[in-house]
């Protein structure tokens, strides 16, 4: 029995070597993830040591990886032998929970979480899972509500959420402790703050992460987002640059694209183009959407790296190696931002139809956004939300996205309304010298925007950006400066109390894009007033009107020889809104008069004020033509002038009738009495009691 029992031992022995040796062959296929040779070695070291409880464990990894439902049948088996063998390993338990969590059984995963850090409080994974599970869970409720079947009644979810966000905060707080050295969960959490609006804690967390690990992307591309949230622009901006240097190309190249909000026309001239066109439709992209010139910053494109940033974080599909931009809600979230007000339904049994089954209602979600909505649905309850789909076109989302992005490829909007002001404008031109065109950007700005109720004005300070582009977008012209409030550029206008200023510019005729900027540092508020124009062009040989400057009050100067339109004091009426008992102030140039032999020029200017005939209502002009109702006329006054120059300023203040109200049309005419040129312009003004 001896000699027996000596010459089995080293049999054993060498079956044990073996396993062991294929077993870390194994390890190499894995790591290199050749999962099928990785599976062909571990079952091979199973047949020399059936017992090896970690080879076992190793296999349910590798089953798991594959990511089927076989291969997570498969591995349970191999995972509970495993335990069987070593049932107090802790790495067993926390596999089998990770398993758990991939079936679906949440509530076995969790409680196995939990039993692991009741042995283990400093757990590093365990704290992780039990917090993205707490924080799935949190998203999952926080918009939600159940409209119950056959009722009115709605249950609102948000007291969930709101304790899920608390443990979920809590146990990336606790996984932060253990391994601080770790950033991916300072991240995570600090997109939690974002999701409840917490930018302070958020922006503190991520600070703290930049400091540990300067070279982890995700933490300055989320603490740049953090910053753009908190209106920080120019630190949003430098975490962002930090971020695009740390990715490589492809990362790069996707948060700095512009195709994800292109509309197809667009994209299809983009995609045509050569690379170094490109990046010129990239440079004037951005220029044009840059939604405030006077910072130093293109907000717009800031917004895009934080949705680029927010869409992989939170629609992702890694199972399936999709980037959160490239699903449903990553493109909707891309190109439109977050939605002013999202709800989610939770599944239900609906009711039967005919003899079939009871049908289910899918979890659907919603984004409202001004004027438009997106509707998504969760077909397979896997919580990948697609387009709800519909047979009929006006109810399926996925055509309507794809409809919609035709004529609105993208949204956004950079300030809150609380914190926008208006400031109605009106861009007057004069002939300036070497054919060029003089512009004048009249604007008021309403006292009660600016100044707090009952406070009383000593002086007051906004930045002021007048910016001038090109149909192509190339700069033209640019003028920023302090503009200075006092009591001597408030009037009234209508029933309201305004600032008033004129900025002048001087361009070649021809199409522009315009801004006006203002902003006010100490209550942040601002106005920005983006549109386009045509300088007009006024020929040198011919007999021709400005444009009308309507004002509240014009003073001339003292002396009348050799003044131009600076010697003048006007405080613009860009509304062109008159009470009745006020005079209409106006000032315009006349150009090209002709001279007589005596070097004379002599002309008349005719004014006509009347109602605008167009402006009435339908049934009034209907009864006009039709004789029933008596039209009003116009009243005429003309004025005779003569003077030396081939080039007049005229300014006169128009007194109307009591009884004209609304909107009224007055018509400029001027004749050349030498030549018998005439010149005429057509304005309209509104007149209330």
């Amino acid at each position: 029995m001896l000699i027996l029992c000596s010459s089995a031992l080293p049999f054993d022995g060498d079956k044990i070597a073996d396993a062991e040796k294929y077993y870390q062959q194994a390890l190499v296929f894995y790591e290199h993830g050749n999962l099928d040779s990785a599976i062909q070695k571990l079952k091979t070291a199973l047949k020399f040591n059936w017992k090896m409880a970690k080879a076992h464990h190793q296999l349910a990894l590798v089953y798991m990886d594959e990511e089927t439902v076989n291969g997570r049948f498969k591995a349970t088996f191999e995972i509970e032998r495993a335990l069987r063998m070593d049932s107090k390993n802790e790495k067993f338990r926390f596999t089998e929970a990770v398993l758990n969590l991939k079936k679906g059984m949440t509530f076995n995963a969790e409680r196995q979480f939990k039993k692991i850090l009741e042995n283990d409080p400093f757990n590093y994974e365990a704290c992780r899972h039990l917090a993205m599970m707490k924080e799935e869970e949190m998203l999952h409720y926080q918009d939600m509500i159940s409209v119950e079947p056959n009722s009115d009644g709605i249950i609102y979810m948000q007291k969930f959420a709101l304790k899920l966000k608390e443990e979920a905060a809590e146990y990336y707080k606790k996984a932060i402790a253990v391994k601080p050295e770790l950033t991916d969960v300072y991240y995570r959490l600090a997109l939690i703050y974002y999701e409840f609006g917490n930018f302070d804690e958020m922006i503190q967390l991520l600070e703290s992460s930049v400091k540990i690990n300067p070279m982890d992307k995700n933490c300055h591309l989320f603490l740049g987002f953090a910053y753009h949230n908190a209106q920080k622009y120019d630190l949003a901006l430098e975490q962002y640059k930090i971020a695009g240097y740390l990715m490589d190309g492809h990362e790069k190249e996707a948060m700095e694209s512009i195709e994800f909000i292109l509309s197809p026309e667009e994209l299809k001239e983009f995609h045509e183009s050569a690379s170094e066109e490109k990046e010129l439709l990239k440079e004037k992209f951005w220029k044009r959407n840059d939604p405030f010139y006077l910072s130093e910053t293109n907000e717009r494109k800031m917004e895009h790296y934080s949705r680029i940033a927010y869409s992989n974080l939170r629609f992702s599909r890694t199972k399936d190696n999709i980037a959160g931009w490239a699903t449903d809600m990553g493109k909707v979230y891309t190109r439109f931002g977050k939605p002013k007000q999202r709800y989610r339904t939770r599944p239900y049994i609906g009711e039967m139809v005919g003899n079939g089954r009871n049908p289910l209602v899918h979890s659907k979600e919603v984004w409202i956004y001004p004027g438009f909505e997106f509707r998504f649905e969760d077909e397979y309850l896997s919580g990948n939300y697609n387009f709800a789909r519909h047979v009929k076109p006006e109810y399926d989302y996925k055509q309507i996205y794809t409809d919609m992005i035709k004529h609105q490829p993208q949204y956004y909007e950079m300030f809150a309304d609380s914190l926008v002001f208006n400031a109605p404008h009106e861009i007057i031109a004069f002939r300036g010298d070497s054919n060029q065109t003089e512009l004048e950007f009249a604007c008021c700005i309403p006292v009660r925007e600016i100044l707090p109720t009952g406070s009383e004005l000593q002086s007051y300070t906004l930045r002021k950006g007048i910016f001038l582009f090109d149909k192509d977008w190339e700069n033209q012209f640019s003028k920023t400066s302090d503009l200075i409030l006092n009591a001597q550029s408030q009037v009234e206008i209508g029933d309201e109390k305004y600032f008033t200023f004129v900025d002048k510019a001087t361009v070649p005729p021809g199409q522009y894009n315009y801004a006006i900027e203002l902003m006010d540092d100490i209550s942040e508020k601002r106005s920005a007033i983006h549109s386009k124009m045509i300088a007009d062009t006024f020929a040198v040989n011919q007999f021709y009107i400005s444009d009308i400057l309507f004002a509240r009050e014009i003073q001339p100067p003292y002396s009348s020889k050799d003044i131009n339109r600076s010697d003048f004091k006007i405080l613009p009426n860009p509304m062109r809104l008159y009470k009745q008992n006020q005079p209409i102030a106006l000032y315009f140039e006349i150009y090209n008069l002709t001279q007589n032999s005596f070097g004379e020029t002599r002309y008349k200017v005719e004014y006509k004020v009347g109602v605008d005939f167009d402006s009435q209502p339908a049934w009034k002009r209907l009864l006009t033509k039709m004789k029933i109702l008596k039209k009003r006329g116009e009243v005429t006054s003309s004025y005779l002038y003569s003077g030396e120059n081939s080039n007049e300023l005229v300014y006169q203040n128009i007194l109307l009738n009591q009884n004209l109200l609304g909107r009224i049309k007055i018509t400029i005419i001027a004749t050349d009495l030498n030549s018998g040129l005439i010149a005429e312009k057509k304005e309209i003004v509104s007149i209330i009691e």
